[in-house]
């Protein structure tokens, strides 16, 4: 929790003139860098091929999901996160990102048919009143 309050802090901060790229750069570069070095000495591990990647549509080469997650899900994920904390600030955005773990539950039921259980859809109810009353308050 504190690493996500640093970075919701870090991103919201209209003051400090860091670019949201080189913010979200410097983060993950910082993140690399600890997983090779938990990897490097045993305690984390870690193996990578250079075969095809299977999918259910089909095989792809290792480099295009690699290529993707680097581009979607790490680079323009962070930086329009940390542009969209900078309009809604810290406290609103921290609870925005929560509807990562909800839109997680409905992706993983419209995907892959695996349905919420109760304490998922509680939760999930949780997070948006949560939203809803940060968002009320903020005003």
């Amino acid at each position: 929790m504190v690493g996500a309050t640093t970075y919701f802090l870090m991103s919201a901060d209209r003051d400090s003139g860091v670019p949201p790229l080189a913010l979200a750069g410097t983060g993950l570069a910082i993140g690399a860098l600890a997983l090779v070095v938990l990897a490097a000495v045993g305690v984390l591990p870690m193996h990578a091929t250079t075969h095809a990647a299977a999918y259910a549509i089909g095989a792809t080469p290792w480099w295009q999901p690699l290529l993707l997650l680097g581009l979607v899900t790490a680079a323009l994920a962070y930086t329009t996160g940390i542009a969209a904390s900078r309009r809604l600030g810290s406290r609103v955005a921290s609870f925005v990102a929560l509807l990562e773990v909800v839109a997680g539950v409905v992706f993983a039921w419209l995907l892959v048919d695996q349905l919420p259980g109760l304490t998922q859809l509680v939760g999930g109810i949780l997070i948006i009143a949560g939203v809803v009353v940060v968002k009320i308050a903020d005003r």
